[in-house]
């Protein structure tokens, strides 16, 4: 079962989520979370640099693999995961916080008064409004 909060890139909307306050916030709501500071999007780009630094593609395809993946480690990243024990210690939700999603995962079954405070967790995740000011 996941439970996912997103955002779509492609709406015209210029919100995101703050991926590292997201993180902060599941370690308020679920202070036995296991939090590591490891941004993935950026060890998978380091990974791809590492990887073209070695390659024996031409050099223009290396370039573009580069471009693509720094595109994509800067629209989307950063990448945290999270592991969250619930509702027993024995038992670990899985977790992503990027810029346009955090999900969820619970890899067992969970009772309906589990689902729904993972739910308002997640529903908890407002972005804050933005303030126009003129002087």
């Amino acid at each position: 079962m996941h439970f996912d909060l997103t955002l779509d890139y492609w709406d015209g909307g210029c919100g995101a989520f703050d991926p590292e306050r997201v993180v902060n916030l599941v370690r308020q709501a679920f202070p036995d979370c296991i939090c590591p500071e490891i941004d993935h999007s950026e060890e998978e780009y380091e990974r791809i640099k590492a990887f073209v630094g070695t390659s024996d593609s031409p050099e223009e395809t290396k370039q573009a693999m580069l471009r693509q993946s720094l595109r994509t480690h800067r629209r989307k990243g950063p990448l945290y995961r999270f592991q969250i024990p619930f509702p027993t210690p024995d038992r670990l939700l899985q977790g992503t916080a990027s810029r346009y999603a955090v999900r969820i995962v619970a890899e067992f079954t969970l009772t309906e008064p589990e689902q729904e405070t993972i739910r308002s967790f997640l529903r908890s995740l407002t972005l804050g409004a933005p303030e126009f000011r003129e002087g």
